[in-house]
């Protein structure tokens, strides 16, 4: 069972990377833009970085757990 769900979660910390990656990049394209509009109010320019920077948090988060859920399987597979 185990040696089963290596592949997949090594599958989803790719494919979370890689969506990490994505989001960041959207944030860093996307926030100078919305900062330098006279349109769009201050508060609303905050909620915005705060859901990027809340969505950044949560993939580190995801990306880490199943880092260490993966090293726990390994060892148990190799030990």
């Amino acid at each position: 069972m185990e040696n089963s769900l290596i592949p997949g979660i090594r599958r989803a910390i790719q494919s979370d990377k890689s969506i990490l990656y994505d989001t960041r990049a959207e944030r860093d394209y996307i926030m100078p833009i919305l900062r330098g509009t006279r349109f769009i109010g201050r508060a609303t320019i905050d909620v915005i970085d705060r859901q990027y920077a809340d969505k950044i948090n949560k993939l580190e988060d995801e990306i880490i757990d199943m880092g260490a859920h993966l090293v726990e399987l390994e060892d148990a597979k190799n030990g």
